[in-house]
């Protein structure tokens, strides 16, 4: 017997008082095993007191000198709630990674040293049966760091968990540790909390598959948690405030998974929105192509998307992490940017659900158009006529119908076959093939009658509305490319505003970030409507970044206009809201547009604010002033008008 233990006193009762417990006895002759050789003398001294609380968190490790044999280990430390479940969970998990280790015996007690102090002590056993050679061996070579993280682990609840939470504690074992961490911030935080986030953990906890968990730490699915919490509460609030507005809340964090050891950075994104009706949608797919535009090569980690949504809410909230495609981390800088431009562009790609649209054919139309083709053609160098109309839309279509007149030789391959070196781009559906006519009596004027089916994905613009000058376009090129040219008989104008587009959009250098949908969006709100053929497109340019700084930047102070004068052009940009009645500025310069091509207008709404721009196509300087005066006049009168009626 080595040396002498203090009294020791716990919570266990005994039958007979007089019997010192057998469990004391236990503990006794295992802290004599455990502590070093007389640590303690009969007459305690505060010096013995001191070495014995230096001591403490204690950890040994006794080895068997048999093979296959026990193995012991023992911990005496200062009491902690869960503590005896952190050295298990350590031992019989850990010392051999990715494999539960045999524990024969569990032995464990808490007590105090009255001639110590009143400090209460936690003294563990666990005993393991080891036949396998290999798993001895990783014992063995392991232990060193495991008696380091479990006196780190005694020492501090916080550490305790941070250490499961990294080596990857079993799912349910997780769920436990989050409730643990929840409560505790209800407990700590009260103030800021209430029972409504253990509502949100109680929902969002089931959603979260067994893989989801197994990857992430208590902490990290604590946090998730937490922030759908915060954001629920923030857009109900707003809703409150104005429910027929967007609101959009998104919060970007480092984060990391852990598996077998291995831990690995990506970016967390938690993103709060409502919807404003029944028929608006956002997904995942939605979500990664908002951010595909900041970070090209992003892409989502696998299985780590989450939808969170209430029945009948119109709150959506989502959970996902991102990474790159080429295992790059994603940078700070990233995330800023990431940061600022994911709300825009997620209001952007939500998309409107349409119904299918019906209907029918009208073969008295077809009929008409086949007439009025025919009589275009007149002579044996008339190129084909054609009519090109947009006739349905499936859940997967969008589908045209083509009239086409021309002359055809003897021997000329037929629409069908000619459109076989495009299949790939468009199903031809045949109808019909009728001779309409003979040139010099011997020259066939040919009508055929066909559908185009073209894959509606690839027309749909980022808020997944379906762009019909684009798909239109599409049908135009193929049939250039199957017989060459052509008269668009009922394009012209059409064909007219996708130049001038096209031009527009070559101005802005590569180095000029812009959406794409906001630059579609300022281009067709151009009226009048001629405006979109006959414009300038440096002139377009000119006013459409005018917009994207003021969208980016917002107007100097105490201003709600910005003005550009040129040497043939005025360029006015305003904002309109509660405050600013746009309709008295737009009859105000009406005047201007005396031959429907001087003034043209554009009425864009990015983030619920309306910006009004109107471009005077005027190198008189007199006009210039004039138009100039009429705006400063016009606004300063709406100014003036709006605090009048705040004062009465």
């Amino acid at each position: 017997m080595k040396g002498h233990i203090p009294k020791i006193v716990s919570k266990i009762f005994l039958d007979d008082a007089e019997e010192e417990s057998c469990f004391h006895k236990i503990a006794k002759k295992t802290l004599l095993k455990i502590l070093p050789e007389n640590l303690f003398s009969e007459a305690l001294t505060e010096a013995e007191k001191e070495q014995f609380t230096n001591l403490l968190p204690h950890v040994v490790f006794i080895k068997s000198e048999q093979f296959p044999g026990n193995h012991s280990f023992f911990v005496l430390a200062k009491y902690r709630f869960s503590s005896f479940k952190f050295f298990f969970e350590m031992i019989s998990h850990w010392l051999a990674p990715g494999k539960r280790l045999n524990v024969i015996l569990i032995n464990g007690l808490d007590f105090k040293m009255p001639e110590i102090g009143d400090e209460e002590y936690t003294l563990c056993e666990i005993t393991i049966h080891i036949d396998n050679e290999r798993d001895l061996e990783q014992v063995v070579n392991n232990f060193p760091r495991i008696e380091a993280e479990i006196k780190l682990g005694f020492g501090s609840s916080y550490y305790a968990r941070k250490i499961l939470e990294t080596k990857g504690a079993a799912g349910d074992e997780k769920i436990a540790m989050v409730q643990e961490h929840i409560g505790t911030l209800l407990q700590k935080r009260s103030q800021n909390f209430d029972i409504d986030l253990l509502m949100e953990m109680q929902h969002l906890l089931p959603i979260c598959h067994d893989e989801f968990k197994i990857r992430r730490t208590p902490r990290q699915i604590s946090k998730m948690i937490v922030l759908h919490h915060l954001f629920r509460k923030n857009l109900r609030k707003a809703l409150l405030e104005n429910e027929n507005q967007r609101h959009l809340l998104v919060k970007l964090y480092k984060s990391n998974l852990h598996l077998d050891g291995h831990s690995y950075q990506n970016v967390s994104v938690v993103i709060g929105i409502n919807l404003l009706n029944a028929k608006e949608l956002i997904e995942k797919k939605h979500i990664i192509q908002a951010v595909l535009e900041t970070i090209p090569n992003a892409r989502v980690v696998e299985n780590s998307f989450l939808l969170n949504k209430h029945s009948m809410d119109s709150l959506s909230l989502f959970y996902l992490e991102i990474e790159k495609a080429d295992d790059e981390v994603i940078s700070r800088e990233e995330m800023i940017q990431l940061q600022k431009a994911l709300p825009s562009s997620l209001t952007e790609h939500i998309e409107q659900l349409v119904h299918p649209v019906f209907m029918p054919r009208n073969e008295e139309e077809i009929m008409r158009n086949i007439i009025s083709l025919s009589n275009q053609i007149r002579t044996l160098s008339d190129i084909p006529q054609v009519v090109i109309n947009f006739d349905e839309q499936t859940g997967t279509h969008i589908i045209f119908t083509v009239v086409i007149v021309r002359i055809i030789s003897p021997g000329g391959q037929s629409m069908q076959e000619m459109f076989k070196k495009v299949q790939a781009r468009a199903d031809f559906v045949h109808d019909r093939v009728k001779m309409v006519g003979l040139l010099r009596k011997k020259q066939i004027k040919e009508a055929t009658v066909f559908r185009l089916k073209l894959d509606k994905n690839r027309f749909l613009r980022l808020n997944h509305s379906l762009d019909l000058y684009k798909a239109r376009h599409e049908v135009s090129s193929l049939l250039k490319i199957v017989m060459g040219e052509f008269r668009d008989f009922n394009g012209g104008m059409m064909i007219k505003q996708i130049e001038l587009l096209h031009r527009f959009k070559d101005l802005l250098e590569d180095n000029i970030k812009y959406s794409e949908l906001l630059l579609e969006t300022f281009f067709f709100s151009l009226t009048p409507v001629a405006m979109q053929s006959v414009l300038e497109p440096e002139a377009l340019k000119i006013l459409f970044l005018m917009l994207v700084n003021a969208v980016d930047s917002g107007f100097p102070k105490n201003s709600r206009y910005r003005v550009r004068l040129d040497l043939d052009f005025i360029f006015l940009l305003a904002k309109a809201d509660d405050t600013f009645d746009a309709t008295a500025l737009s009859s105000a310069l009406a005047k201007f547009n005396t031959h429907s091509t001087e003034l043209a207008h554009v009425s864009v709404k990015v983030y619920d604010i309306v910006y009004e721009g109107y471009i005077y196509r005027c190198d008189e300087p007199l006009k210039q002033q004039e138009f100039l005066n009429e705006v400063e006049k016009t606004i300063h009168c709406i100014e003036a008008e709006k605090v009048i009626s705040c004062i009465s």
